[in-house]
């Protein structure tokens, strides 16, 4: 299927990355860190180093960031209590450098009454009310004097970095790589240096002497250079420091860059989402065994093959969707088996699903979607086991792809806590598992654009179904009786498959449905079923081809929430119903290709919500759309697109996007409200395109304009 930007799922459930909301309603708790142990006294630089300060230029500097944080602090309302209120600086004979701040106090937590002031504030934490807290760090200003390369030590640390195994000695001695760009940092004899350690990467030092190597190779393999927001990285300063926090006008904060536990000052997260990074992730990336959360989403040219992961067993959230990620899904991904959240969707990854996936025993969410995988299922299972595991599945995203193979009574088998599920727009096969109609959380089931055969005849009673899309899966036989134990049911599309017999009476007991399709299908000839009537909360009701014969039954005017009516080529006699112009919401209308007479009702006149109106094939329609449309004031800033006989339009040849000879339908009939169901925006459609196959396949939120910023629409997959 075709990828559209409101393909772009936002769940009300998931994400990997989405940003945090400061609310008023919470607490601000903690210790706060007095401002003078912020920056405290530094080693001086020796007198006739490169950059001729003697010491003094160093000290200024350490005093200009201490100012800088108070007077941000007094002036902005950051940890308010604080202001520095005096700083002498200086360096001893031995090039010692004294620095005496005096604060007038530490700051308080609990006064600050801003999230924003509040995780700003080093040592506070925010406790939202309907929000967990999590670590924000500070986003600290910095500036250091530039450093020169000290060739000892930097002969040193390339060593070093060879004999730890984290990177090979080509890679370092490459100019220009990003190890070799790395190396160059580290070797810098700045204020901040890092000592070159004697211990691995299990001792402190080793540990944030290699994590700061390794941070800085990432940044400069994917072009850091040119992300949207520098997030302090190869600053002179804590890892724990490279980010930034964002608030907006709606109160929003969002967290980027790297994260830490404030005890242990470990890394264990990594948020660079819609950076603009670009290139590849560098093989160190996989000894950086501290990380818990990544998320690397909306970086579209950033991908290539993924490095060895393999080491980062505490890895609970994984996220590179919108990507260009290729070749085969890793087969490390087994080996993180604390990970919960896996999203690597819209990326151009081959190969099969992964083998043993279903070893991962926490894993909540899933989303391989929209790549080009192949093969069946059955690999994600281990072999020869009772159990299938999944246990803890919540959502489940694989459409988009190329899969094909059966899928029986195994699949998601032990999946009972399954919530979402999309497997559309694959080649899957066989008969549609009854199993997962008894999966009591199953609130979405997406099995469109597949090669089912059947659905299960005896469908259990089920109240939490909300949507079962089957449409274009080459279902025949009749429509199953049972399908009125879905009671739940809002949204329902058996479209353009190949049922026969006639449509079920029971459908009409499902009174929440808001959304039926029964389009080209092969029922026998019989009326609009007078069960309709019943389906008050309907917004959208296609029977397009389905064989519907007699009047246009007036009952229609009771469905007064319906936005589309879908009756094209039918077998519809007799007048347009004055009750039609009365569905005052009503947006698109198709009643072409039937044959239908007499003129159409003037009160379409005071009609102003219609965007679009197919008449044509009707030979025996007589009026002027002129009047009741183009020249309509109602209408006088966005006119419906109409298609219909010229005759109808002659009077206003302008009227008629297309007019047809008198009973020729020249519209070639392939505009099928064929909708690919976005189904977290309510399924309301906003565009209509003429000379499209899917005319009807585009979509937005019904609450909410698009966002023209894709990170805004990433999928998440956070429990």
């Amino acid at each position: 299927m075709t990828i559209r930007l409101a393909t772009i799922k936002i769940l009300i459930l998931v994400l990997l990355y989405r940003p945090r909301v400061a609310s008023a309603q919470g607490v601000c708790v903690g210790t706060a860190t007095a401002c003078e142990e912020l920056f405290g006294p530094e080693p001086c630089p020796v007198e006739g180093s490169v950059d001729g300060s003697g010491g003094d230029l160093l000290c200024a500097t350490l005093v200009d960031k201490c100012l800088y944080l108070c007077q941000r602090q007094d002036v902005a309302g950051y940890n308010s209590p604080c202001s520095c209120l005096n700083a002498n600086f200086g360096c001893d004979d031995e090039g010692g450098c004294s620095l005496d701040l005096i604060c007038d106090g530490t700051p308080e937590c609990t006064v600050l009454t801003n999230a924003l002031d509040c995780s700003t504030t080093d040592g506070c934490e925010w406790v939202s009310s309907d929000d967990p807290p999590v670590p924000i760090p500070t986003n600290l200003p910095t500036s250091s004097p530039a450093d020169a390369i000290d060739s000892a030590r930097l002969q040193a640390a390339r060593e070093y970095l060879i004999n730890q195994g984290i990177s090979s000695q080509a890679d370092l001695d490459s100019v220009g790589s990003p190890q070799f760009n790395a190396l160059q940092l580290m070797a810098e004899s700045g204020t901040f240096r890092l000592e070159i350690p004697e211990g691995d990467i299990d001792t402190p030092e080793g540990y944030e002497f290699i994590t700061r190597y390794i941070m800085t190779t990432i940044y400069h393999s994917t072009n850091g250079e040119e992300w949207r927001n520098q997030l302090n990285f190869t600053k002179p300063i804590s890892v724990c420091m490279w980010r930034s926090l964002f608030q907006f006008s709606d109160q929003s904060v969002r967290f980027l860059g790297v994260s830490c536990n404030r005890t242990t000052n470990q890394v264990h997260g990594l948020y660079l989402p819609h950076m603009n990074a670009t290139g590849t992730l560098p093989t160190e990336m996989g000894f950086l065994t501290s990380l818990r959360t990544v998320i690397l989403d909306d970086n579209i040219e950033l991908g290539g093959p993924w490095p060895d992961l393999s080491r980062l067993t505490n890895m609970e959230t994984l996220t590179a969707s919108f990507c260009r990620f290729n070749g085969t899904i890793p087969s490390w991904i087994t080996s993180l088996k604390k990970i919960r959240n896996l999203s690597l969707a819209f990326n151009d990854l081959s190969g099969m699903l992964p083998r043993n996936l279903s070893a991962l025993e926490d894993l909540f969410a899933v989303a391989f979607d929209h790549n080009l995988l192949t093969g069946d299922t059955s690999s994600i299972w281990e072999p020869e086991t009772s159990s299938l595991g999944l246990r803890e599945l919540v959502h489940f995203y694989v459409e988009g792809n190329l899969l094909t193979g059966t899928i029986d009574g195994n699949f998601l088998r032990d999946s009972s806590n399954l919530t979402f599920l999309d497997i559309s727009d694959n080649q899957l096969s066989g008969v549609i598992p009854g199993h997962l109609f008894l999966f009591s959380q199953l609130f979405v089931m997406d099995l469109h654009d597949n090669l089912f055969v059947s659905l299960p005849e005896d469908l259990p009673q089920n109240t939490v179904l909300d949507m079962l899309a089957v449409q274009k899966c080459n279902l025949n036989e009749t429509i199953p009786a049972s399908i009125s134990m879905l009671r739940n049911l809002r949204h329902l599309d058996l479209s353009q498959n190949q049922f026969t017999g006639v449509i079920p009476t029971g459908i009409g007991t499902l009174t929440k449905l808001t959304y039926l399709f029964l389009a080209q299908n092969e029922f026998l000839s019989n009326p609009v079923p007078e069960w309709v009537q019943g389906l008050t909360s309907l917004v959208e009701l296609s029977l397009k081809t389905t064989q519907r014969t007699g009047p246009l039954p007036s009952f229609l005017s009771d469905l007064d929430r319906l936005w589309l009516l879908d009756l094209d080529d039918n077998s519809l006699q007799g007048t347009i119903p004055n009750s039609i112009t009365t569905l005052s919401r009503l947006s698109i209308l198709t009643l072409n290709r039937n044959q239908l007479t007499g003129p159409i009702p003037s009160s379409f006149s005071q009609t102003s919500n219609l965007e679009l109106i197919f008449l044509e094939g009707n030979a025996g329609l007589s009026g002027n759309l002129g009047d009741l449309f183009c020249d309509n004031p109602n209408y006088a800033m966005d006119p419906p697109t109409i298609v219909a006989s010229c005759q109808l339009c002659n009077q206003h040849p302008d009227c008629c996007a297309i007019c047809c000879s008198n009973g020729e339908a020249c519209n070639p009939g392939t505009f099928v409200p064929d909708l690919d169901p976005i189904w977290q925006y309510s399924f309301r459609r906003v565009y209509t395109f003429l000379f499209q196959d899917d005319q009807f396949d585009q979509e937005s939120s019904s609450t909410g304009n698009t966002s023209d910023s894709m990170a805004a629409m990433i999928r998440s997959i956070v429990p």
